[in-house]
C-alpha cells in the first residue's frame, strides 16, 4: 500500500523505495512492539480461541464458524487494538545509543520538528484515497455470511456484543441456529 500511495512521489523514497523488506530480528524496536502487543491482550485472545477449538466450540476448518467468529468478536478486538495503539503512542521512548530521538510517538509523528526530526509527510491524491475506500467497501459488502448474521440479529432483536462474554454467547447461539 505504501508503494502504491507513493508511486507518484518525487523524493528519494518514492514508489518501490517507500517500503523495504528485511528480517524483523534485526529491528529491536519492532520486536519490542510485538512483545508489548502480545503482553497487552493479544496472547489472551489467542488462548481464548485455542480453548474454543480444544473444547470443540470452534471448528477452524468450518467457514461458517470462522465468519461467525469474525462477526461476534471483531468490534471488541478492534476496540482493544485501538486501546493498545493509544497506550503505545502515548508512552515515552527514551534515547538510545543508536540514531534515535527520544519522545512520545504521537508527538514525534505529529510535530517531529519540535524534537529535531524531519516532517516526512507526503501528500496522497484524493483519487487514490477514494479508490482504496471503494475497494474496501466492495470487499465488505460481498460477505453473505455477515448479511445473514445481521438479519438474524435484527429478527431476534439482538444488539452487537459489548464484551467478550456477550460475543461468546452470540457465537454459540448463531452456531446453534445453523446446526
Amino acid at each position: 500500500m505504501q508503494c502504491y500511495l507513493q508511486a507518484d512521489g518525487l523524493d528519494e523514497w518514492a514508489g518501490e523505495k517507500s517500503h523495504i523488506y528485511g528480517s524483523s530480528p534485526a529491528n529491536q524496536r519492532i520486536e519490542a512492539w510485538w512483545s508489548f502487543l502480545r503482553r497487552n491482550r493479544s496472547g489472551w485472545w489467542i488462548d481464548l480461541f485455542q480453548d474454543m477449538c480444544q473444547t470443540g466450540i470452534l471448528e477452524l476448518g468450518n467457514v461458517y464458524h470462522m465468519e461467525c467468529l469474525w462477526f461476534c468478536y471483531s468490534r471488541i478486538i478492534q476496540q482493544e487494538l485501538y486501546n493498545v495503539k493509544d497506550q503505545w503512542n502515548s508512552h515515552y521512548i527514551r534515547k538510545s545509543q543508536h540514531e534515535t530521538i527520544a519522545g512520545i510517538p504521537d508527538l514525534l509523528f505529529f510535530i517531529p520538528e519540535y524534537y529535531g526530526g524531519d516532517n516526512c509527510l507526503c501528500e496522497v491524491s484524493h483519487t487514490k484515497l477514494l479508490e482504496l475506500e471503494t475497494s474496501e467497501r466492495n470487499d465488505e459488502s460481498e460477505n453473505i455470511y455477515q448479511e445473514y448474521f445481521e438479519y438474524v440479529c435484527e429478527m431476534r432483536s439482538w444488539r452487537s456484543p459489548k464484551d467478550v462474554h456477550e460475543a461468546f454467547e452470540m457465537f454459540q447461539q448463531l452456531v446453534n441456529i445453523m446446526e
